[in-house]
C-alpha cells in the first residue's frame, strides 16, 4: 500500500508540474523584425517590441517606447500598493507586473 501510494503521489506531482508550466506559458503578440508574430512568453528575445494594454502582464524586463496614461501595478515585485506611472522619467518595466491603466509599447532590452 505504501509503494502504491507513493507512486500515485508521484504521478499527481508530475501532472501538477505540467499543468503549472502550461498555465505560465502565456502567448502574446510582439513586433519582431517589423512583423507582428505570436510567441510564447518564454520565447521573447532582446529587441522585441511588446504592445501593452490594460490587464496585460509585463512579459519581460523592458523600457518604455511610447504610451498614454500607462500605469503599472508593481506590487508583486516591490510590495508597494501604489500604481507607478510610466513615462520618460520612469521608463523601466519589471517582468511579472500588471498593466493597471492606459496602453503603450515597450522594448525588451535585457535577457530575463
Amino acid at each position: 500500500m505504501v509503494v502504491a501510494g507513493a507512486i500515485f503521489d508521484y504521478k499527481q506531482s508530475l501532472q501538477f508540474q505540467n499543468l503549472n508550466k502550461e498555465k505560465r506559458n502565456i502567448r502574446l503578440e510582439v513586433i519582431r523584425g517589423g512583423r507582428r508574430v505570436e510567441v510564447s512568453i518564454f520565447d521573447i528575445v532582446v529587441g522585441d517590441v511588446v504592445p501593452l494594454k490594460l490587464g496585460d502582464q509585463v512579459p519581460a524586463d523592458g523600457i518604455l517606447i511610447a504610451g498614454h496614461s500607462l500605469a503599472i501595478d508593481e506590487s508583486s515585485m516591490t510590495g508597494e500598493s501604489m500604481n507607478v506611472d510610466k513615462n520618460q522619467k520612469e521608463p523601466f518595466f519589471m517582468s511579472g507586473c500588471k498593466v493597471a491603466g492606459g496602453y503603450g509599447t515597450m522594448l525588451q532590452h535585457i535577457c530575463s
